[in-house]
C-alpha cells in the first residue's frame, strides 16, 4: 500500500519560513513542500537532517541542533525555533547597544 502524504501544500507565513522553506526543498531535492510537511515522511534522514542544520546556521546565523529538527520537523516548527534563538542572540546585543548609547 502506498504511504499517503497530505496534498495540501501549506505556503509559508512569515518571514522565517519564507526563507526556510527553499532550503527544505533544496536538502530534499523536491518541489512540493509546505510549510507543515515533516522532513522525514518526505524522504528526509540524519544525513540530511545535518546538511539542512549547517544550512540553516549559514542562513540565519544561528544553530539549530539535529534534535530540534528530529523532534520539530516541519519549517513551520523550526522557524520558531530560529526566531526564539534570534531572540536570545539579539536582545543581549540590543541592551549593550543601548548601554553605549546612554553613555
Amino acid at each position: 500500500m502506498p504511504m499517503e502524504f497530505n496534498t495540501t501544500i501549506v505556503p509559508p507565513k512569515t518571514k522565517d519560513e519564507v526563507k526556510l522553506l527553499p532550503l527544505f526543498k533544496d536538502v530534499l531535492n523536491i518541489e512540493n513542500v509546505g510549510v507543515t510537511d515533516s522532513f522525514f515522511e518526505l524522504g528526509g534522514h540524519s544525513i540530511k537532517a545535518v546538511e539542512l542544520s549547517r544550512r540553516i546556521e549559514k542562513e540565519f546565523a544561528v544553530r539549530v541542533s539535529l534534535k530540534d529538527i528530529m523532534k520539530e520537523q516541519d519549517v513551520e516548527n523550526i522557524a520558531k525555533i530560529i526566531k526564539t534563538k534570534n531572540k536570545k542572540v539579539f536582545k543581549p546585543l540590543l541592551k549593550a547597544a543601548e548601554e553605549c548609547l546612554d553613555e
